[in-house]
């Protein structure tokens, strides 16, 4: 992954200018501003920013995603996310609980639901929700966290 981060203009700083562009002709879009989400927690991972830069930068997004659109099943699982990042499982669960009964078809939603099953040991389960979305071809072997 961080190969397409190097070069003149890293793949999640492009991604990123590309979406404030879509909020800037609709700034109540929620897939953008959850798509920002994503990607301010990604940089924890990558190390680009601090874990409570990142999360700060997600939570903001996140809340802007859900003004937006208060039904919008995604950013609930963006939230449920942002509990795991904070190893708080407990707090996960109701965030991921919404969203599965707002769209329990929602791929994204379903990959945190196995993210959320593996924290709590129910491996099982999260495989198989995995080997669901692997089917689908949800995200390619090369971005797949699992």
């Amino acid at each position: 992954m961080l190969s397409r981060l190097s070069g003149p203009r890293p793949a999640r700083e492009v991604q990123g200018s590309e979406l404030n562009r879509a909020l800037e002709i609709d700034p109540r879009y929620a897939p953008a501003w959850n798509s920002l989400a994503g990607n301010a927690i990604a940089r924890t991972d990558l190390g680009v920013w601090t874990s409570a830069e990142s999360l700060a930068r997600t939570r903001a997004a996140t809340a802007k995603a859900l003004e937006a659109d208060p039904e919008y099943a995604p950013a609930y699982a963006m939230l449920s996310i942002i509990a795991l990042y904070e190893n708080d499982a407990a707090a996960a669960t109701p965030h991921l609980e919404r969203a599965l009964a707002l769209d329990p078809t929602d791929l994204s939603t379903l990959a945190t639901s196995a993210m959320l099953l593996l924290e709590l040991g129910r491996v099982e389960e999260s495989r198989a929700i995995r080997e669901f979305l692997c089917r689908r071809d949800y995200r390619s072997k090369r971005d797949s966290p699992y």
